[in-house]
């Protein structure tokens, strides 16, 4: 929708007609029967949910990137032009997945520390995926999977998006959600009023806490971005690098070991 700039989700489905969950409806249809499901059928069918919903997260976070980045609508509006909305959507959220976040909207040093504590956040994640009880969990079988290629793929991936979303999000001016009013904050005068003043954010002046936020003044932000490009190449390189050692067969043991002489 944002992609082809929709106005409504009435005016998505007046036009294209169809809805905007059925994605959604999908994933859960394959995920149900999948859980009826057995042997290799219930893998494939899981899998196929799994992607699917992938899909529909990087089409929205794409989406909401062009929303905050201000980018220009999609002007193809012929055959098919559904079907390559959706497609830009998922390609920009592969990408930039870090620049849907709502966070983004606030620009300025604030967007850029959202971009590294969630880039270390998804960091964090992935090598707790290494693990084979959370393998196990998420997918029977895998843990016995190679795991090389796709540490390779990730780490990759991981660093590329987080350079390309601190560059981008640097650039965004910072929008500052604090309201500057003389005398009282909170009021104004409004003769239209029954008692001569009204309350600038009821409707008129939206405040979000959430978007009021000014980033750490410790460093100034072409020093965060420096710190944190350079922290997404190493950390990348790294997980590139354990691909090719034993640190499964190591490092996690010993991790696992450790862990459960403690619980």
């Amino acid at each position: 929708m944002l992609v082809r700039a929709s106005p409504s989700v009435s005016a998505h489905t007046l036009l294209h007609g169809t809805g905007s969950d059925l994605a959604r409806k999908a994933v859960v249809l394959l995920l149900a029967l999948a859980g009826a499901a057995t042997g290799k059928m219930q893998k494939y069918m899981t899998l196929a949910g799994i992607s699917l919903a992938c899909l529909v997260l990087l089409a929205n976070l794409g989406s909401r990137s062009w929303l905050f980045l201000k980018w220009k609508p999609m002007r193809y509006q012929g055959a098919g032009s559904s079907i390559m909305a959706y497609l830009a959507a998922a390609a920009t959220g592969v990408v930039l997945p870090y620049m849907g976040h709502r966070s983004i909207e606030i620009g300025g040093k604030a967007s850029v520390e959202h971009v590294i504590k969630t880039g270390v956040v998804v960091a964090l994640i992935f090598l707790a995926s290494a693990f084979s009880d959370v393998q196990r969990f998420l997918i029977i079988g895998s843990e016995q999977c190679d795991q090389d290629w796709v540490n390779v793929a990730v780490g990759g991936w991981w660093a590329l998006t987080m350079v390309i979303s601190l560059i981008l999000a640097r650039r965004i001016p910072y929008h500052d959600a604090h309201p500057n009013y003389d005398g009282e904050p909170l009021l104004i005068p409004d003769q239209l009023s029954p008692v001569g003043f009204k309350v600038p954010s009821l409707p008129d002046f939206s405040i979000d806490p959430g978007l009021a936020q000014t980033g750490s003044p410790c460093l100034p932000i072409h020093v965060e971005v420096g710190v944190g490009i350079l922290f997404a190449m190493a950390a990348g390189a790294g997980i590139v690098y354990l691909a090719f050692t034993d640190w499964d067969d190591t490092v996690v043991e010993e991790i696992e070991s450790t862990a459960s002489d403690l619980f």
